[in-house]
């Protein structure tokens, strides 16, 4: 009886195999490289949307810096005049599309001068913004809240005023529009399906767009990130994997209100999801058309099994087998001379 392995169905079975095996390997080879190369171009895409997103805050927070010392700076804010101050903080607040206010408030925190009408009765000496630029003596920054006036999600920004003697009279505060950093993110040019998250100083999302689900808002960092930012690393992009739901590049800076500033007031993240259309049930990003995770048999680990399934099917087509191809025919078929 001949043996399974010397079968004539076997031996063209495992040379066409052996043939054509150096051609998968250079077709698994090249696809996983496309793909390590297509990642590795969407982190430096990432990196540069966030390097000109974070470059572009600061120049609003640098010119915002600017404008409330040289509002601080007026005789009617030290002096705490609303009828004189009003007009000035109204111009500014026209000329820059991102406040959603300008206001000052006195040493107790009490409303002065606004450029937005509706807060009467308003005191902010408990908000951080108020007590940090007291403390600080300089340009502070406060926690994320939504204007009860405006209705506008807002970040406030604050400088202290002082009188011709040097004494804190008030705090002159402006309130950073987070909605503008829908338009931020439009100019970025990243690829359909990207995101643009919003951090505050303790890893609470203010923000994301495009927000497709609605419930974004108030969610924490993820791990991954968070300990990213607590082993020092303030930027860089890396691979987020999360089970059942593919992987998403994110890139990441922390923003702070000065640039040797050691606490950030938030942290600006630009993702962009690798998932494939086939394995997802959705389409790919369109940095990712084309270059999609290769198909499980295209992955290392499944050759085993391939290469078994091949064994398994030509030792199953032997003598007495109803199988198809060579040595599957029955003895009682075979020509008398053939026969034992």
């Amino acid at each position: 009886m001949i043996k399974w392995f010397d079968r004539i169905g076997f031996k063209v079975l495992f040379s066409f195999v052996a043939a054509i095996l150096p051609l998968i390997s250079i077709i698994i080879y090249l696809n996983n490289h496309i793909h390590q190369d297509a990642i590795g171009h969407a982190c430096n895409l990432l990196s540069r949307a966030v390097f000109e997103a974070v470059a572009e805050q600061n120049s609003v927070v640098s010119e915002l810096r600017d404008r409330l010392r040289q509002l601080a700076g007026l005789p009617a804010a030290q002096a705490l005049d609303s009828p004189a101050l009003e007009p000035a903080l109204r111009e500014l607040k026209s000329q820059k599309p991102y406040l959603s206010n300008i206001f000052l408030c006195n040493s107790q925190g009490e409303l002065v001068a606004s450029a937005v009408p509706g807060y009467v009765g308003f005191n902010a000496s408990n908000r951080k913004y108020f007590r940090d630029a007291l403390q600080r003596k300089g340009f502070s920054f406060g926690h994320y809240v939504v204007s009860k006036v405006t209705q506008t999600p807002v970040m406030h920004f604050s400088i202290p005023v002082y009188d011709n003697a040097q004494q804190p009279v008030g705090v002159l505060v402006a309130a950073l529009n987070l909605e503008s950093y829908g338009r931020l993110f439009d100019k970025l040019g990243v690829p359909e399906g990207g995101f643009l998250d919003l951090f505050d100083c303790e890893g609470l999302r203010l923000l994301r767009y495009p927000d497709t689900t609605g419930r974004s808002l108030n969610r924490t960092m993820a791990p991954d990130l968070r300990a990213r930012i607590a082993s020092g690393k303030g930027t860089g992009p890396f691979v987020e994997a999360k089970a059942g739901q593919g992987a998403t590049i994110l890139a990441y800076r922390q923003l702070r209100a000065e640039p040797d500033d050691p606490q950030p007031y938030g942290t600006l993240v630009i993702g962009l999801p690798v998932a494939s259309g086939h394995e997802h049930g959705q389409p790919a990003p369109a940095a990712f058309r084309g270059w999609c995770p290769p198909p499980r048999w295209q992955r290392p680990s499944w050759w085993p099994v391939l290469l078994g399934r091949v064994v398994i099917v030509g030792r199953l087509a032997g003598p007495g087998r109803s199988g198809h191809g060579c040595g599957t025919r029955s003895d009682l078929s075979a020509p008398a001379r053939f026969r034992p």
